[in-house]
């Protein structure tokens, strides 16, 4: 009976949810949620492929985006219990070419848990590796190099500071333990995870979903609310960042995979033999639970439920403000929390955004309950983020209910207005009027970082003698329009919110990541060049030549 009453609440919840998504413009979502370790629900909204009017089902595909990261944790669980690498495990000891310029410390010191809990230290900067048009500016081999190249956020093991480059050297420790046999991470995971487990669709390799029909389109939601179709994300399993948010799969599979790690968890925790899989009947593969679900990082200390993170999974103790990766909490820190007047409920989560794509997982290993929702576009707001909160609370009749479709109403007004008041408002009050530049040819070469695994050149068009350009890594789908800002300082900031989603700058958040300021040396001449990226002055050499 208790079960039929949460199926029976949730199915008199698909209008609220579908008005959720219509309220932030969002074109295709699909939905599951499990309790007792039984699927109890699932349901698709809208469009998986907007202009073949294709609709999404349980079985469709999207990027997961950051909840790769669970999968890429749970890969070296098993490496860890087979005991050919340890938690404790040295990043130094694997590469020893690992510097880092602005803390040595973090280069000597940092530990496989220190990566995968992100408790290194050092800053993110996702804009050094995520190029426009859903383009990838660093090669995966140069990982090491560009985790070189970070500058630091905090002090080592002081804080979290979530960073997407240190799961990719991640994946690659992976591949380096995996066995002759794997030449990718992807394939380890295949074979040791998704077969046994039965997710027979799940995948991180181009050729699969490039082959696949039912696979959902990414949009971005422009300011009038249409979806504009987009480049499927270059991120895959050979590529930089593939271990941190590349793998795709669905609905179906990531109950399976939900049911599977609670599995594992509490057999772990309890000290008793794993159960057959449901699914296929075979062993668990998944070990060192615990640790996955651990606390190895406090992320907020003063939130009231002490908000933790382990490998691949955050922590809360409801009630609490949960989906803390979501947009919608960059664009609104006056978010509800959820189950105010409700007991404690502890859940494990995390959110995933990649262009084209948002995601959402939240495990209730208490109750065997999870609930999944997977979307194809960055819209007004996350929808993946506001379906998944709604659903929670409505599985577990947290009070007092939170209207979802009015916090959505509130960020999808908010997210029309951010570009303009946060970007181009900002870059137009601080430029200094009436200064001119100097000759297009004092700017242009080559501009390299110190670890040289990021750099630009600056190039003047033929065809356009007063038009300068700029291209990151001298990948020609990666070259900017320069205009003049002040003094030495160019700039590449697009006119309109809808040319800036179109162009795919994305994670792109600041006014000043748009500014390129030239440093002149004694002799008058350009010798670098200064760039803000994520709000860290990054210092670059012109190169001689």
């Amino acid at each position: 009976m208790q079960l039929t009453s949460r199926l029976e609440r949730l199915e008199r919840r698909i209008p609220t949810l579908e008005q959720i998504c219509s309220t932030i413009c969002q074109p295709g979502v699909s939905l599951g949620v499990m309790y007792e370790g039984q699927t109890i629900f699932t349901h698709n909204i809208g469009y998986r492929d907007v202009e073949t009017k294709a609709k999404p089902d349980e079985n469709t595909l999207y990027c997961i985006g950051s909840l790769t990261k669970a999968f890429t944790a749970a890969s070296l669980g098993i490496l860890v219990d087979e005991k050919k690498v340890t938690w404790a495990t040295t990043i130094s000891s694997l590469y020893p070419e690992l510097a880092n310029e602005a803390d040595p410390v973090i280069a000597s010191r940092a530990t496989l848990t220190d990566i995968l809990s992100h408790r290194s230290g050092l800053a993110n900067l996702d804009t050094l590796w995520q190029g426009i048009h859903n383009q990838i500016l660093i090669d995966k081999g140069d990982a090491v190099k560009a985790v070189n190249s970070l500058p630091t956020a905090c002090e080592f093991r002081a804080g979290f500071v979530y960073n997407n480059l240190l799961y990719s050297l991640a994946g690659n420790i992976i591949e380096r333990f995996a066995g002759e046999d794997v030449d990718t991470w992807s394939s380890f995971m295949k074979t040791r995870i998704w077969e046994p487990l039965g997710m027979k669709r799940t995948t991180a390799s181009a050729r699969d979903w490039n082959s696949d029909e039912n696979v959902a389109t990414p949009y971005v939601t422009l300011t009038n609310g249409e979806p504009f179709k987009i480049n499927p994300p270059a991120a895959s399993d050979n590529t930089l960042i593939g271990s941190a948010g590349s793998i795709r799969s669905s609905v179906r599979e990531l109950l399976i995979w939900s049911r599977a790690i609670m599995e594992a968890y509490t057999t772990e925790v309890r000290g008793s033999p794993l159960p057959l899989l449901f699914e296929t009947r075979r062993t668990n593969p998944l070990r060192e639970m615990k640790a996955l679900f651990g606390a190895a990082s406090i992320v907020d200390g003063r939130a009231p439920d002490l908000e933790t993170y382990g490998f691949g999974w955050f922590r809360h103790s409801l009630p609490a403000r949960i989906g803390v990766l979501s947009a919608n909490h960059f664009v609104r820190n006056d978010i509800p929390a959820l189950g105010i007047s409700s007991g404690p409920l502890t859940t494990f989560s995390h959110g995933g955004s990649i262009a084209g794509y948002v995601s959402s997982i939240a495990l209730f290993p208490e109750s065997k309950s999870a609930v999944v929702v997977l979307a194809n576009s960055n819209a007004l707001g996350d929808a993946a983020d506001w379906v998944s909160q709604d659903l929670i609370q409505v599985l577990f009749e947290l009070t007092p209910e939170v209207d979802m479709v009015l916090e959505a109403e509130k960020t999808a007004k908010i997210y029309k207005e951010w570009f303009k008041r946060d970007l181009l408002e900002q870059w137009a009050t601080n430029r200094k009027k009436g200064t001119c530049p100097g000759p297009a040819a004092d700017y242009e070469g080559l501009y390299c970082l110190t670890s040289y695994a990021f750099t630009f050149r600056v190039w003047t068009d033929p065809d356009k003698p007063r038009q300068l350009k700029l291209t990151f890594n001298n990948i020609p789908s990666q070259t900017h329009n320069l205009t003049h800002y002040h003094h030495d300082v160019w700039s590449f900031l697009p006119e309109t919110y809808d040319e800036f989603l179109r162009i795919g700058y994305l994670a792109w958040t600041q006014w000043t990541e748009f500014l390129i300021e030239f440093d002149r040396g004694t002799a008058g001449t350009v010798s670098g060049a200064r760039w803000s990226a994520e709000g860290r002055l990054l210092q670059f050499k012109k190169k001689e030549t």
